[in-house]
């Protein structure tokens, strides 16, 4: 296996991404913007009772699942760009597509 330069790399990449970078910017924004609206949230539910701890848990692990799919989504979203297949912003919710023969 023949190892490239970083600017045969970068090449590569940018003739990927010609095209697509208003996609590829909403997606990182999607999943940093709904990363820092879960951080602004956290003190509307916490506080000092035992319940308002546990509730402010859960709801930061319920923001942390959800930002988790979300960023696997765009990773799913970036390899379908990187490999020319064919990609969308509904990549980011659901980041597994099965495939059909026939």
């Amino acid at each position: 296996m023949k190892k490239r330069s970083t600017k045969e790399i970068k090449l590569q990449a940018k003739k990927s991404l010609q095209g697509h970078v208003g996609t590829v910017i909403l997606g990182l924004l999607a999943v940093y913007g709904l990363n820092t609206l879960g951080t602004i949230l956290l003190p509307i539910v916490s506080g000092t009772s035992a319940l308002d701890l546990v509730l402010s848990e859960i709801f930061m692990l319920v923001v942390s699942l959800i930002v988790g799919i979300i960023s696997a989504g765009l990773g799913y979203m970036l390899l379908n760009i990187s490999r020319g297949k064919e990609f969308s912003l509904g990549d980011l919710a659901t980041f597994s597509k099965t495939s059909q023969t026939g």
